[in-house]
């Protein structure tokens, strides 16, 4: 096993409260599932080292393997479909993205997609 200097923590996102702050946080695939996500990004920024840097990745709602996912389940009236994964609770798009961060007080510097079919 490897020390590459990093610290993990485990623990609800949207509660943790840690002593430290971090010069970087990484958070793949996760806001879509948690319940409250504004606080979630506000926990985030509070855990945050001045204007350190979050990278958050998310599903996003405007990509082609969605459209025809989503149209799929519309068209068999499966009115509570959340993708692939049953426990999403929400689908973004940058601009709706866009403004979680900012009244969280962050400012997003680099969207990025891909589209694919799992």
């Amino acid at each position: 096993m490897c020390n590459s200097g990093a610290d993990f923590v485990q623990a609800d996102a949207a509660t943790v409260g840690l002593e430290r702050k971090f010069d970087i946080i990484f958070a793949k695939d996760l806001v879509e599932h948690i319940p409250n996500d504004e606080a979630f990004l506000q926990n985030m920024v509070d855990h945050l080292r001045g204007d350190d840097c979050l990278v958050l990745t998310t599903q996003d709602s405007l990509s082609l393997d969605y459209y025809i996912d989503e149209g799929y389940n519309l068209l068999v009236g499966s009115a509570g479909w959340c993708g692939y994964d049953p426990t999403h609770l929400r689908f973004y798009n940058f601009r709706r993205l866009n403004r979680k961060l900012r009244k969280a007080g962050l400012i997003p510097l680099r969207y990025w997609s891909i589209y694919h079919f799992p």
